[in-house]
């Protein structure tokens, strides 16, 4: 996950990715499925610029199946599993 999140807080949200059965990590690299992001980084910047945000495009360019979700989008998808 990258950036701030409006309805949960980081450590909520990871709680809930982990109850799902699936793994968090630190980074993006080729073992990343799903790169959840927030609206602003904690400066306030834009998400779309951060490190993960940007490994996860460079991965999905070289054809690594990556879903990059909206917090919003990352709740539909939860749903209609």
């Amino acid at each position: 996950m990258t950036g701030e999140f409006e309805n949960l807080s980081k450590d909520t949200l990871k709680e809930r990715i982990i109850d799902l059965g699936a793994q968090h990590q630190l980074s993006v690299n080729t073992k990343t499925d799903v790169l959840v992001y927030g609206y602003t980084t904690q400066t306030g910047g834009e998400v779309s610029q951060t490190k993960k945000y940007v490994d996860a495009e460079r991965l999905r360019q070289q054809g690594r199946q990556i879903r990059i979700l909206s917090e919003e989008e990352f709740w539909s998808w939860v749903k209609a599993l």
